[in-house]
């Protein structure tokens, strides 16, 4: 390697440890500024739907599931996590998933019974 594809090559390491370390210190920084206002009041209603979809006695819909994983997600977003709801937002999605599934199971299952019952009317004539 000649010295100045060293050099180069040195510089773009360097770059990239400063660039890695000003990320750090810029996701650290405070969040100051109307915006960040605006989020905490949503946080805020993020956090007492999310109480109310817990205390719903009926059991949560797919559309509620998928709510309870986003709400996680924004939550972790917006810098205010908690492993708890991150762990309720997994199992939710997971839950909606398999709901899902379970639904578009049917729906094939249905739909295999009625070609095997035609199948056995064009048999049995």
């Amino acid at each position: 390697m000649y010295a100045d594809e060293q050099i180069l090559e040195e510089n773009e390491i360097e770059t990239k440890a400063l660039s890695l370390r000003a990320a750090e210190e810029l996701s650290k920084a405070p969040k100051i500024g109307e915006i960040y206002n605006e989020v905490e009041a949503d946080v805020k209603n993020i956090e007492k739907r999310l109480k109310y979809l817990s205390q719903k006695l009926q059991m949560l819909s797919i559309n509620e599931a998928n709510e309870i994983a986003d709400a996680a997600y924004l939550l972790r977003l917006l810098r205010k996590p908690n492993n708890e709801i991150e762990m309720a937002g997994q199992m939710a999605h997971r839950g909606a998933l398999l709901m899902l599934q379970a639904e578009m199971l049917s729906s094939k299952g249905k739909e295999l019974l009625e070609q095997s019952k035609n199948k056995l009317k064009f048999t049995m004539l």
